[in-house]
């Protein structure tokens, strides 16, 4: 449990941080691997959309966003960003390759 309590007031602080620099790329990303970490996805989502706006070219962050949808059931969305990241013109074959495979 004391493990536990101190990820969340690590969670508490990078959230205090992210209000203060929401356009900040490693706080985003530190803060979306936390509440994967958590299996909080729908806390994740928001993170992990500002990161996909701020670095188009990833295409990782497509197929992250469908896994945390799909993961929520939302399929619209999950499927949304699968195709995303399948069309994305930088991704990998193994990101394609895993877009794919849920879709």
């Amino acid at each position: 449990t004391n493990a536990h309590a101190s990820v969340s007031a690590e969670r508490k602080a990078l959230y205090q941080s992210l209000l203060q620099q929401p356009n900040n790329l490693s706080l985003n990303q530190q803060y979306a691997n936390l509440c994967i970490t958590e299996n909080d996805y729908e806390a994740a989502i928001p993170a992990l959309e500002r990161l996909a706006i701020l670095q188009p070219s990833n295409a990782l962050l497509r197929l992250r966003l469908g896994q945390m949808f799909k993961a929520l059931g939302s399929s619209i969305m999950a499927q949304k960003y699968f195709l995303e990241a399948l069309n994305h013109p930088r991704a990998s074959t193994e990101i394609k390759s895993k877009a794919q495979g849920y879709l």
